[in-house]
């Protein structure tokens, strides 16, 4: 049997590679629409939003290699995922999609500590210029989160989601090395102080 591979490890959780049996989590999480509403930026219909999940875990299954797994430390057991999607136009870059599969997780710091430890290993590991991030402009929980992690706006849009049509209003954040190691090494103190 293959040993699961670690990719990094905080104070609350640890990132893991996605396994096939989690895509049978990712579809029990997004059962909560209203969880599914906020990881996908958008306010629909009920009958809407379905649709989206179901071609969002399709996608999933088809590209595991695109996701990562957070882990809870405490547990063990998986508290939500990372989309990663490497981009080469206009300029070699990483957007990331993330989601905690369980409202109860939300405050917890599990977010922050998940974006920093994915942020820190793309750098470290792809060959990029940026990460974005996008989330719907009534996701103030997210925007903080991004914010605290050293990200910065690059512009306000509408987007058509491409399953549904809808349209929804966004907001699309970009991060550089520059911007991002301050922050990490400041998130690493911090760590270190506690211990």
């Amino acid at each position: 049997m293959n040993e699961i591979k670690k990719i990094a490890t905080g104070k609350n959780v640890y990132l893991r590679e996605y396994q096939a049996s989690d895509t049978n989590l990712v579809k029990q999480w997004f059962q909560n629409l209203e969880l599914a509403s906020y990881s996908f930026g958008i306010t629909t219909t009920d009958e809407n939003l379905q649709k989206i999940v179901d071609a969002f875990v399709a996608e999933v299954a088809q590209t595991p290699q695109c996701t990562i797994t957070i882990i809870d430390n405490e547990t063990n057991e998986p508290v939500g995922f990372i989309r990663t999607t490497y981009i080469f136009f206009p300029a070699p870059h990483i957007t990331l999609g993330m989601s905690l599969g369980n409202l109860n997780s939300c405050g917890k710091s599990f977010g922050y500590e998940a974006m920093m430890l994915v942020i820190n290993y793309l750098f470290n590991t792809k060959k990029i210029l940026y990460i974005e991030v996008d989330t719907a402009v009534f996701n103030e929980r997210a925007m903080r989160c991004f914010y605290k992690c050293g990200f910065r706006t690059v512009k306000n849009f509408t987007e058509t989601e491409y399953v549904t049509k809808v349209k929804t209003h966004k907001t699309l954040f970009r991060i550089t090395r520059k911007d991002f190691m301050p922050k990490y090494e400041e998130y690493i103190k911090k760590l270190q102080e506690k211990v």
